[in-house]
């Protein structure tokens, strides 16, 4: 199994009112919408902090393009001294918490997910694979989960209700 990390950590910092279940229902229907196979919540902490609550969460996507390549993005929420206000949206008043946000997106493209080339007779010839046949059809997977990633960051900007 090769990983490899597609572009550097993408951070959105913000400062205001968010309204942290809409960010999630967000994040989920966006992989839900790209058909990622597995969404996790490894990490989902909610502690008192100083002058509020801190609020981790992690959300991992995969999905498994074929037998060979899998694409996996990792979104983390941290939200430091968030205090609990009320929003109203729509006329309806709804809970949220108003602090400061940073979200990182990390994208990876793990290949030989199953271990297929790694075992058996293709282990001898897995070099001269990788170089010739496989690794100029991974370029367009790079570009297809950079673009991912960035349709990520514009979704979750517009959740709240930054420019992007």
């Amino acid at each position: 199994m090769t990983i490899i990390d597609v572009n550097p950590v993408q951070r959105i910092h913000y400062n205001g009112v968010i309204n942290v279940s809409k960010l999630l229902n967000t994040i989920h229907g966006w992989f839900s919408a790209e058909k990622y196979n597995k969404v996790l919540e490894p990490v989902n902490k909610f502690k008192e902090a100083t002058f509020g609550h801190d609020v981790e969460v992690e959300i991992v996507g995969e999905k498994k393009i074929n037998e060979y390549i899998k694409y996996k993005i990792e979104v983390k929420i941290v939200l430091r001294d968030g205090e609990s206000v009320e929003i109203i949206e729509g006329g309806e008043k709804k809970k949220g918490r108003q602090g400061g946000v940073v979200i990182e997106i990390t994208s990876t493209l793990i290949t030989d997910w199953q271990e297929t080339m790694s075992k058996g007779k293709f282990s001898r010839f897995k070099h001269v694979v990788y170089s010739y046949i496989l690794k100029p059809k991974l370029e367009d997977h790079w570009d297809t989960l950079y673009y991912k990633a960035i349709a990520l960051q514009k979704t979750i900007k517009n959740t709240l209700n930054m420019s992007a």
